[in-house]
């Protein structure tokens, strides 16, 4: 009965860290669409950003402590290259703030997500009750 209730605990983990990654996925795909509809073709561009994140979300699904691991490492190491980016920058306070919740806080709050998961996996060998 344990190793089920764990199983319950990682699958909704999981589930959650998935819809954190929605909202990247989301909004370039938005953005991107409604950029080719008139006729830019940077929103093919952009389209390709998502591919990672989607990659990444099956792998942290399949094995969530390695796609924990690299998500929470991407998503560092993307807040920190933004962060360098956007000090030289005039922007306002809230636009960075905005940018840096939609862009690499999700894959960051996934990553530990997807780890957290991994604690509840069954390990190698153990068979559920």
């Amino acid at each position: 009965m344990a190793v089920t209730k764990a199983r319950r605990v990682s699958q909704w983990l999981k589930t959650i860290a998935l819809v954190s990654l929605l909202i990247p996925v989301g909004l370039i795909g938005v953005i991107s669409v409604a950029e080719m509809v008139e006729g830019q073709i940077s929103g093919l561009l952009e389209l390709l950003l998502v591919v990672p994140l989607v990659v990444l979300a099956v792998v942290g699904w399949r094995r969530p402590r390695r796609g924990g691991q690299i998500l929470l490492a991407a998503g560092i190491v993307v807040a920190l290259v933004y962060a360098v980016w956007m000090s030289g920058r005039a922007d306002s306070l809230p636009v960075f703030l905005l940018l840096l919740l939609l862009v690499p806080i999700p894959p960051i709050v996934a990553g530990i997500l997807f780890l957290a998961a991994s604690r509840y996996e069954p390990r190698p060998g153990e068979t559920s009750v």
